[in-house]
């Protein structure tokens, strides 16, 4: 099999900052690596070997409430000698079409593709709804928009036969903190497969060797008509008690 990037689609913990991949590939041990598992409850943990390029290695642990709220915590360890400068980067792919709302104004959101030339320019409107900012992903152009936000969460509503099916992301953001993108939350939407990325990112941090850091996600899904705007999905979904 030819190395390179690989594409296994679902949810998987990156490093960032990017610019420290070789050839722009995520760190192999860690991305396409033999996860070891252990069953705890109602949840699983993933551990990584460590990696061989990086000397990090990545934990990840999955549960689910007794309401399907779904809870990820994320932590990442430096074995290696030195001190690294690092920031853990969560990637959920999800198929288009499918709208992401930011609870921030447009203006606080970048398009990428002037700092990035890989990327080509687009035709993407934002579009203002209240406190979110509406990011649509319905087509197979190729962009990236990021930002900060004004709090750490991130709706996705995304269309199917029997109406919509909200994915809301809660998160802890540090106002103060270094991210190592210049960015909370980034979206990424493809032009080869039928699916965008939601990316969302820890502050970066200086680990000594032992050192770790670790950031926590919850996830609140449910089916709502076709008919149910996105400000009254979003208010029903923080409202929701857990």
């Amino acid at each position: 099999q030819k190395l390179g990037f690989r594409f296994w689609g679902g949810d998987k913990t990156w490093i960032a900052p990017e610019r420290d991949w070789w050839e722009k590939i995520p760190p192999l041990q860690l991305d396409a690596g033999g996860y070891d598992r252990q069953i705890s409850g109602n949840g699983i943990k993933m551990i990584s070997p460590v990696c061989g390029e990086t000397g990090l290695q990545i934990k990840r642990t999955v549960s689910i409430s007794h309401d399907g709220t779904i809870t990820l915590d994320q932590e990442m360890t430096n074995y290696g000698h030195g001190t690294v400068c690092k920031g853990i980067w969560n990637v959920t792919q999800l198929l288009r079409p499918c709208d992401v709302y930011l609870p921030t104004k447009k203006e606080n959101i970048r398009s990428y593709h002037k700092e990035d030339p890989t990327l080509p320019d687009h035709c993407v409107v934002l579009a203002q709804e209240g406190d979110l900012t509406c990011i649509p992903c319905r087509d197979s152009q190729v962009f990236k928009f990021g930002g900060m936000i004004d709090v750490g969460q991130v709706l996705c509503l995304c269309d199917t036969p029997d109406g919509q099916v909200a994915l809301l992301k809660i998160f802890s953001v540090d106002v103060k903190g270094r991210y190592l993108h210049r960015s909370m939350i980034e979206i990424f939407n493809s032009n080869i497969h039928g699916y965008l990325e939601v990316e969302i990112h820890a502050p970066g941090a200086k680990l000594k060797s032992g050192d770790f850091m670790s950031h926590s996600q919850e996830w609140r899904l449910k089916r709502y008509p076709r008919t149910a705007g996105p400000q009254d999905i979003y208010i029903d979904l923080i409202s929701r008690r857990t």
